[in-house]
């Protein structure tokens, strides 16, 4: 499956979400939102954001990292939104660690991610 992301452009923060666990975006050059606000402006409060997981196998610690390229997408990054969403825009991607085609001396952890994200135009807090 190859890399694919959307952005949510709803609200006040705009950013984007991956299928290989980047969130924002870390180009200096032709970017695209990432934690940027208000939604637009491009003023960015975030580099880039992964996911890094550890755990011990067989009593040894291993870890997978996101900066590393030891995530691998499984599906593309689908937006809903209208009836059946949980917000104005809903995100949905999953990868997993289990093949990294881009890391070396990897030692995967077997994991598979299912990440949602949700946006909304307004915060509905009380």
């Amino acid at each position: 499956m190859p890399d694919n992301w959307k952005h949510h452009k709803i609200g006040t923060m705009w950013t984007r979400v991956t299928n290989f666990s980047y969130m924002g975006d870390d180009a200096y050059e032709g970017r695209t939102p990432s934690c940027d606000w208000p939604g637009g402006s491009g003023n960015s409060y975030l580099y880039r954001g992964t996911l890094w997981l550890t755990a011990k196998v067989d009593g040894v610690v291993h870890s997978t990292q996101g900066d590393d390229h030891e995530f691998a997408s499984l599906d593309s990054v689908w937006v809903y939104s209208g009836p059946g969403a949980r917000s104005e825009e809903d995100t949905y991607t999953r990868y997993y660690d289990v093949k990294a085609p881009l890391a070396t001396a990897h030692f995967p952890l077997g994991v598979e991610i299912v990440e949602r994200s949700y946006a909304w135009s307004a915060f509905l807090g009380g």
